[in-house]
């Protein structure tokens, strides 16, 4: 037989990309990875920080198209998603997407939005009235809620719901909300009688993502509308913070000091924890203290139940930070973590923390610690060095919603990774050891274990366990494309080869031929005589779990796959000393 029927998938439209992943670990519980090489823009990342939304251009077919892709940061496998209701890519310019990066909403010219299912493979437009025509003004900025059913998104547009509304200018909007299960189109924001607002929202630059909570019962809102509250202040012309219950109609006034008095401010940059009962905002020209001596600008964070309000953004010499340093472009300025316990954003300030910024852009990061108190750090340094080597850092910050990782554009000539210059890259900034729970991982049923033996056939007491998963975290062996599969292989190597520097070699038989994948992930045929290692590992841990694929599989990819993942121990050469499952990790794509 030959050497083994062999191991492994994901690879065919990962290598063949524009991808460039590099990772670089600090520390057991931070790290920085550059996510992508070359000129993109960011827009959202996933719950569980895996997966980033981002534009690119690239060259097709001799004319230049703006591409937006969701890039896996296990795999480096991005999939492009803005398509038409023809399939048929077009140009974009927002976006964002929901927890599990399913369903992308981008927006593609003026008056279109689009909403993309990358697991069905469908794209619906949302923009659109009842009877199919479409917006007669602008609209734009979708958000997607974590669920991936709603979408918020602002318009100038009248026609897109039957109600007569408030006018709008140059520099003001509508809100609206897209409901994907009944097709419609909705205005979330009204007063607490159920009332339209009398004005339109003054337009910010660079919303945050996470207005409304993750199921899209609760939104969060600031407008200078007389008519939402009972409370409001006669006579107020400031933006006010607002929650409303979706389901109920509950309105909530937030401008509120931790006692409950009304605080007048002019209010910003809304943003809601998952579950909806933790609202952090902006405060400036404020009437009043939201926090004991704290009348001041900055980034506050409000507990709803209990009425506490925690000041974020404390300088080091009591002077207000500059609000105007939030600016976004089409990405957040500002960014809560899904259980609202940290705030992320990008400011110019020099007295924030020591040493100063310098007065650039960079990227800081607050939490509430479990003391109560609030705790600073600067995150777009490497942190190795925490050493500045640009005026210009990082912008536009973006919390995973179910895990302590942010991800932030990376600014023009700043070096995050010594010997690796970026220009306008995502960056990812993890820390383990903050991870909230607020999102928990379903549990899935264990991976079967595959018969093993080594290649010359000896048995071998190795333990290999390996299965496909589907989005419900079932297991399958077959499933019709486009499909959402994540491909699974976990080695218990020999007790013997546990500590020791072992290599993994992944080849999967499709159509008759052997292919195998390499250390530089090149596709190539498999050759016995001359082993392609997928990867290696200087100390074999008693488990070693690997992700070979975690994507979806379209039409082109239709076959029947068998998967093999073996080891060798390094510096052995006698091939027959392989390892391997020899019953296979088998897929159908019907």
């Amino acid at each position: 037989m030959n050497i083994f029927s062999t191991v492994r998938l994901t690879f065919f439209r990962l290598f063949s990309g524009f991808w460039l992943l590099l990772l670089l670990t600090t520390s057991q519980s931070h790290a920085q990875q550059i996510a992508t090489a070359g000129n993109t823009q960011l827009f959202d990342i996933s719950a569980d920080g895996q997966l980033v939304l981002q534009r690119n251009g690239f060259t097709s077919s001799g004319q230049s198209t703006t591409n937006m892709s969701v890039l896996n940061l296990s795999t480096g496998e991005a999939d492009p998603v803005n398509f038409d209701l023809t399939g048929v890519l077009v140009n974009t310019t927002t976006g964002s997407m929901s927890d599990d990066g399913r369903y992308v909403a981008y927006q593609a010219g003026s008056s279109a939005i689009y909403l993309r299912d990358r697991v069905a493979g469908t794209t619906v437009r949302v923009t659109q009235t009842i009877d199919g025509a479409l917006p007669n003004n602008d609209v734009a900025y979708p958000r997607v809620s974590g669920n991936g059913r709603y979408v918020l998104f602002l318009g100038r547009a009248t026609n897109l719901v039957n109600e007569t509304l408030p006018a709008t200018s140059a520099f003001t909007t509508n809100l609206f909300l897209f409901d994907r299960e009944t097709n419609q189109i909705t205005l979330p924001a009204r007063g607490h009688d159920g009332a339209l607002l009398a004005n339109a929202f003054a337009i910010k630059i660079g919303l945050p993502q996470q207005q409304i909570s993750a199921d899209g019962r609760y939104l969060v809102f600031a407008t200078n509308a007389p008519n939402v509250h009972p409370d409001v202040p006669a006579g107020n012309t400031r933006t006010l913070l607002y929650r409303r219950d979706l389901q109920t109609g509950e309105v909530l006034l937030l401008s509120r000091d931790s006692n409950g008095n009304v605080v007048s401010g002019n209010y910003d940059y809304p943003m809601i924890s998952r579950d909806g009962n933790v609202v952090g905002f902006t405060a400036a020209s404020l009437q009043g203290a939201l926090v004991p001596g704290k009348q001041v600008a900055g980034i506050y964070i409000k507990d709803v139940s209990t009425g506490k309000v925690t000041y974020m953004t404390e300088t080091n010499n009591a002077s207000n930070i500059s609000l105007t340093g939030l600016s976004g472009n089409f990405s957040s300025p500002v960014s809560m973590s899904g259980d609202g316990k940290h705030v992320a954003f990008n400011n110019g300030s020099q007295n924030l923390l020591a040493p100063n910024p310098g007065g650039g852009w960079a990227v800081f990061v607050s939490s509430i610690t479990e003391s109560g108190s609030v705790a600073m750090r600067r995150i777009s340094l490497p942190e190795s060095t925490q050493q500045q080597t640009s005026s210009n850092e990082g912008t536009n910050p973006i919390f995973a919603r179910g895990r302590f990782a942010i991800a932030f554009q990376s600014r023009d000539r700043t070096v995050f990774i010594p010997g690796n210059s970026v220009k306008n890259a995502p960056v990812i900034y993890t820390d383990t050891s903050m991870d909230g729970s607020t999102v928990t991982p379903p549990q899935r049923p264990a991976l079967p274990v595959r018969q093993t033996m080594r290649v010359d056939g000896r048995p071998s007491t190795a333990i290999i366990s390996g299965g496909v998963y589907t989005t419900a975290n079932t297991l399958t062996n077959r499933a019709a494309a486009p499909a959402q599969l994540e491909i699974e292989v976990s080695i218990a190597p020999e007790a013997d080869d546990v500590g020791r520097s072992i290599r993994i070699l992944v080849v999967v038989e499709v159509a008759g031929a052997m292919l195998t994948v390499n250390a530089d992930g090149a596709i190539v045929p498999f050759d016995e005589n001359n082993l392609q290692f997928f990867t290696s590992r200087a100390a074999a841990a008693a488990k070693e779990t690997l992700t070979i694929f975690n994507g979806i599989l379209t039409a082109g990819d239709r076959a029947a796959y068998n998967i093999f993942v073996g080891y060798l121990r390094d510096g052995d050469l006698n091939q027959g000393n392989i390892i391997y499952n020899a019953e296979p990790v088998s897929l159908v794509i019907e």
